[in-house]
Order: C-alpha cells, then structure tokens, then sequence
C-alpha cells in the first residue's frame, strides 16, 4: 500500500502558517474555523462525506478510523476567529523568540503525529474502496484545505476532469 505523505506537508504548513500569522486567512482557516465554531458541522460533514463515497458496511470500520483521525487532525489546527477588516489583531503573549520557535517546533510534531496517523487511516480505507470510490476519495482528499465558499449547495465538489 502506498502511503499518503504527500497529504501532511500541505497541513503541516498551514498550520504553521496559522500559528506564525494568527490574525491571517490561511490555508485551511476556514474549515478549521467552521468546524471549531460548530463541532456537529464537523460530523455532518463526515456524514457527508461518507455518503458520497457510498460507504459499504464492510468498509465502515475503516471509514470511522479515517474520519476519527481526520476530526482529530483538524481540531488539532489553531483556531483563529475571522477578524472583521477594521478590528485589531488581539494581543500575543510575549514569547521570546526561543520560545515562539518552541511552540511552533511542538505544534509541528503533534501535527505530524496526527498527519502520519490521518495518512495510514486514509491507505487503509483507500485499498478496501472499489475503483469508483477511490476515485471521489482522491478527489475529496484533493479539496481538502480549499474553501468552495462560492459553490452551491454546501460541500458540492467540483466535477471530475
């Protein structure tokens, strides 16, 4: 089975780019932001999700591993309210600069830990999927991190090419 790497540096970058600018609209700000201000967003979007991939019961032991990790990945992002265009950015506590790149340094392990474990869940689930499946998978796999604010209904996906 191959291993999904390629998805954690995408994550691990946002994630540092969040922590490094916290008041920015970074990559991935806004699902993280979305789905920390409604954690039942989160879990109807993982409904969704999964009936998009018409998941089988023999593959749903393998659907939850990979949706528990990928809940556990994205709660784990900071979590930075959109700021209105004319509000202050809020105070940061003052760290050293040792210290910041500290922070930053452990963040960036627990994200790594949880990309490795959201990477093996997805190769799991990917070699028990039927051809059809792997193909909307990929294709999920490759929105994630990208807001379609302006496609409707919510959570559409872009047509295949």
């Amino acid at each position: 089975m191959k291993a999904r790497s390629y998805l954690a540096l995408p994550l691990l970058l946002a994630s540092l780019t969040a922590l490094a600018a916290p008041g920015a609209d970074a990559p991935f700000a806004c699902r993280a932001r979305m789905m920390h201000a409604n954690p039942a967003m989160l879990h109807k979007h993982l409904e969704h999700e999964a009936a998009v991939l018409e998941i089988r019961p023999s593959q749903e032991a393998l659907w939850d591993a990979y949706a528990d990790a990928s809940a556990a990945m994205l709660l784990a992002m900071p979590h930075h309210p959109q700021l209105a265009a004319d509000a202050p950015i809020p105070a940061q506590p003052a760290l050293t600069g040792a210290q910041h790149l500290q922070r930053m340094a452990d963040h960036l392990h627990l994200m790594a830990d949880k990309a490795a474990t959201l990477a093996q869940a997805a190769d799991h689930l990917e070699a028990a999927l039927q051809p059809e499946q792997r193909r909307v998978f990929d294709r999920m796999i490759a929105m994630h991190g990208h807001c379609w604010r302006h496609m409707h209904p919510p959570m559409a996906m872009p047509p295949m090419h």
